[in-house]
Parts: C-alpha cells; structure tokens; sequence
C-alpha cells in the first residue's frame, strides 16, 4: 500500500494545541488476553493503556494525524505510553463513530505520546494484529510539528507494521505514533466530508499490540567535508520501517549538498532527510523524495537532492561541527528487488 501525500505535507502545531487541552474520562481499554504475534502471549508480559473516547475529535485527514488534539481541541491529549514498563501493550482500532475537526463523521485513530530518556535513542516500534484480529495496521510517527515515517508491514505479505525514528529531542516531549487499518486509511477522501462511518471498519475485533525496543544510536560516517573533495558513502534498506544516518564533518556555516543515488530496485523511492543536529538533538528538519510527492517535480529517476537545509550549530560553535541526515523509502518499505544505494556530500 503505498502511503498519502498528505502525511509530510501537513504542519502541526502541537506544542500550543496540547497546552490548551485538557483529559477526558477514559473511554477504551484494551484486553491484554490474547496478543500474539512474532511471540505468543505466554511469552509476554503484556500491559494495558486506555485512550480516550468520549466526544472525541479526530482531525480533518487521518494521514495527517500527530494526536486527537489537532484542531477545535477542547477534550482531550494523546494517551500517555511508557513503553518500558511492560514488552508489549494491547489496543484497538474501535468501531465507533467519532467526529471530524470540520464537523464530520471519522473513524478511529488511535493515537499516543511517548518518549526516550535520551535523543538520538533509535526506537524500532512494531504493531501486531492480536489474535483473530481483523486489523490491517498503518502506522505514522510525528515529533509533534512533522510527520515522519510510515509503514504498513514488515516484509511483503506480513500483518506486522515497523518503524524505526530516532528520539529527536534532548528533553522529554513527547513524540507520537498514529495507529490506522489500513482500509479506513486507503479510502479516506480528505475532500469530502463524512456524515456517517458505514464505509469505514474497527470494532472488538481490530485488537493490536505495541511494542517499542530501543536500539543503541550508530550512524555511517562519511569523514570531513571540504570545498572540491566530495564525500561518498554507500547504504541499504533490508527490511520495512528501515532508515539509516550518515554523518560528517564540515565548517559550521557550511551549506551542504547532499544527493541520494539508488542502485538498486526500481521500486525504491529514495527519500532523503535533512537533520537539526544543534545540541545533540536529532530533529527532522528538511527532506525530499525522488517521486515529487512532496510537491516537487515527479522524475522518479532513482536520485534525490538536498542543499543548504541542515540546522547543526547556533552559538559558539567549533570550526567544525557534525553534520547528519538520514535515508529512508516514501512508503517505508524494502522491496522488491535490493533497496542499495549510494550518498555523495559536496561543499
């Protein structure tokens, strides 16, 4: 399923949305009872979290989702997730009827917040039909600004969808995780507005559970950048969710480009990702893809190109300092056919 162009395209703000909203009573829990997946439920210790239903107000595009406080929010912020305190936490997309920033009928989103203790902490976070589960999962993680990955399974055919996003920030915000079935997702008009749910699915019978592993921080470095010496390096996706980080050295008011080359499947949309590196943050700040989905010219020719958008000092800075971006598909997936490529840094 390939993913919509809305999901980057659309700028949140959260930070002022969720100082302004206050909690709902819970209105859905989960049962715990009957996760599987890749590990049974007996090898699990499993937990429960409740997120809000009662008048809940769900945005105007589901692909764009960073939290049910995203326009008109007077009710309620995403649920709160400390994923380290059980290995998996069991959910469901409701069949339930909610309602629209723009007065309509939606479905169910189910969306949370959580965070590392510290940035740059890779967190590779699955979503798994519980069993007998009906549900297809699309999942899409936010810093709370942007949208930023997307999967809908882990290997070609498997109902497990993956991620992996790097914590972005040094102090404790939250990022967010938007969990959809995949058919409420593929047939959502964001033009048309829903005055019933009767084409849209959920209910007892979409149970998923979370899991969230965190993954210690590596990047590939390319060396120091200097003016007519290009930096070169080479890089592969092996499975859906994967994204990897290069990283360089270069003068601090430095405009870097970046061109992203793939060698491999035809399939692969290169999508290249600028960072704010600046006080060891590792924040999206920036980033293309080669299909113009973004809203560039569509070439599809295997290559993207990136100047002038990386954020990595402010003050004080060193005569070098670290420059980092990172390479990922458009659609989050890993095939088919090999998804390799090669990077090149020029001043």
């Amino acid at each position: 399923m390939n993913r919509s162009s809305h999901a980057l395209l659309f700028i949140l703000a959260l930070s002022l949305l969720l100082a302004a909203c206050g909690a709902d009573d819970p209105g859905e829990t989960a049962d715990a009872s009957d996760a599987t997946g890749s590990e049974t439920s007996s090898d699990l210790n499993i937990g429960e979290f409740t997120i809000p239903t009662d008048n809940q107000v769900e945005p105007n595009n589901p692909a764009d989702e960073a939290g049910d406080c995203v326009a008109g929010c007077a009710h309620d912020v995403p649920a709160a997730f400390d994923y380290t305190g059980y290995d998996a936490y069991q959910g469901k997309i409701d069949g339930e009827c909610h309602v629209s920033a723009d007065g309509g009928a939606i479905f169910d989103t189910d969306v949370i917040g959580f965070h590392a203790a510290t940035a740059r902490t890779l967190l590779e976070i699955t979503v798994t039909p519980s069993e007998g589960s009906k549900l297809d999962p699309v999942i899409i993680t936010n810093d709370g600004n942007l949208a930023m990955t997307y999967n809908d399974e882990r290997s070609s055919g498997e109902s497990t969808a993956r991620t992996v996003v790097a914590y972005p920030y040094v102090t404790g915000l939250d990022i967010y995780l938007a969990i959809d079935d995949a058919k409420n997702y593929e047939s959502y008009d964001p033009d048309k507005t829903y005055t019933d749910c009767s084409t849209f699915t959920g209910g007892d019978d979409y149970g998923y559970y979370i899991q969230v592993k965190e993954i210690p921080y590596s990047d590939i470095n390319l060396g120091t950048l200097a003016a007519g010496v290009p930096l070169t390096g080479s890089g592969a996706l092996t499975q859906g969710g994967d994204l990897q980080h290069f990283s360089f050295k270069a003068p601090a008011d430095a405009q870097p480009t970046v061109v992203v080359r793939s060698t491999g499947s035809d399939a692969f949309i290169p999508t290249l990702v600028e960072m704010n590196s600046v006080q060891g943050q590792l924040k999206w700040n920036r980033l293309a893809d080669d299909g113009g989905i973004l809203g560039g010219e569509e070439v599809l020719d295997g290559t993207v190109t990136l100047s002038g958008g990386f954020r990595a000092c402010e003050t004080s800075c060193p005569a070098t300092v670290e420059f980092i971006f990172a390479v990922l598909d458009w659609n989050g997936v890993a095939w088919p056919g090999a998804f390799t490529f090669d990077v090149e840094v020029t001043l």
